[in-house]
């Protein structure tokens, strides 16, 4: 197993040409890229992971392909006290309110189809506990799987196009209005790809060939706390609204955002499944709601312009 950083305008075999020999080889018979994680070719299928060890998953183990969202203090080294998260369906026409319907992809699902392809899922997380916790993504698939190459885009937005950005985690003025070969300064950007993707912008993704799809998947990621990173919200990790839906919301760049997503190709059929993954934060009970927001609140309001840090 190969895994490469990303490109949405390169094949994977060119990236591997501009990365030339940055794989290194695991303890079973895959290889992966230093950053990131090799997947297991043990039944397990658990990868190595940063940020310490234990915690365990929910996620059906009859699902062709699942995402697991975990979140663990940042105290909490070992794990101890990790938090699960299952998937959820959102509720029609809303983008805020998840419904108590299950987003794991069936195992009785044909592989391709519109119950497998483009699942949009959320996760609600307490404000305060996702603003102080890291986060842990596991994509798993059995043994016997169809994903010949796996695809995973951790979510980032634009922070700003202005020539003179001063953001809330950095202490030098960024010109974000410049191009410099097509791309703006990474320091534009912000969101947990920013610190998972080498390269990034230039690279915004991961690219992982299986050769062997006899052993179960397993690939862990895992994101720092927003807290850690100096963020002034949950803007680090959680869902930005679409622009036709929330045009007033501060700080939002038109077509500037790629959220979470997961995507298992077949070799010759294909897209076999996907996800869409969005984080919502959750108010926690007052005095303290409000203080680690994301985008908009539980209602799908845009929060007010007072309140909104970068």
């Amino acid at each position: 197993m190969t895994t490469l950083s990303k490109n949405g305008l390169l094949s994977a075999a060119l990236l591997f040409l501009v990365l030339g020999c940055s794989v290194q080889m695991s303890s079973s018979t895959s290889a992966c890229s230093a950053f990131g994680v090799c997947a297991s070719s043990s039944s397990s299928g658990a990868g190595s992971s940063t940020g310490g060890t234990g915690g365990t998953t929910s996620t059906s183990s009859t699902s062709p392909f699942s995402i697991a969202v975990t979140t663990y203090w940042e105290s909490d080294g070992v794990k101890a006290h990790a938090s699960e998260w299952p998937l959820k369906k959102f509720a029609s026409g809303s983008d805020t309110e998840l419904t108590d319907v299950s987003c794991d992809i069936s195992s009785t699902v044909t592989a391709g189809s519109s119950g497998a392809i483009n699942q949009i899922c959320g996760v609600k997380i307490p404000e305060t506990q996702l603003f102080h916790s890291n986060l842990e993504l596991t994509v798993k698939a059995p043994a016997n799987h169809s994903c010949n190459v796996f695809y995973f885009s951790p979510y980032y937005y634009l922070a700003s196009t202005s020539a003179t950005f001063t953001s809330t985690w950095a202490t030098t003025e960024t010109d974000c209005a410049t191009l410099t070969n097509g791309l703006r300064n990474a320091a534009c950007f912000s969101g947990p790809a920013t610190e998972l993707v080498t390269g990034f912008p230039r690279f915004r993704g991961f690219v992982t060939s299986v050769a062997d799809t006899t052993v179960a998947l397993a690939q862990k990621f895992t994101a720092s706390s927003a807290h850690s990173k100096q963020r002034g919200d949950n803007r680090w990790t959680t869902y930005q609204p679409s622009v036709a839906a929330h045009a007033g919301t501060p700080g939002l760049v038109v077509g500037a955002t790629q959220n979470w997503s997961f995507e298992c190709v077949k070799s010759g059929s294909g897209l076999q499944y996907s996800y869409e993954l969005r984080i919502l934060a959750d108010h926690d009970s007052s005095p303290f709601s409000d203080r680690y927001y994301g985008w908009i609140d539980d209602s799908g309001v845009d929060w007010d312009p007072t309140l909104i840090f970068q």
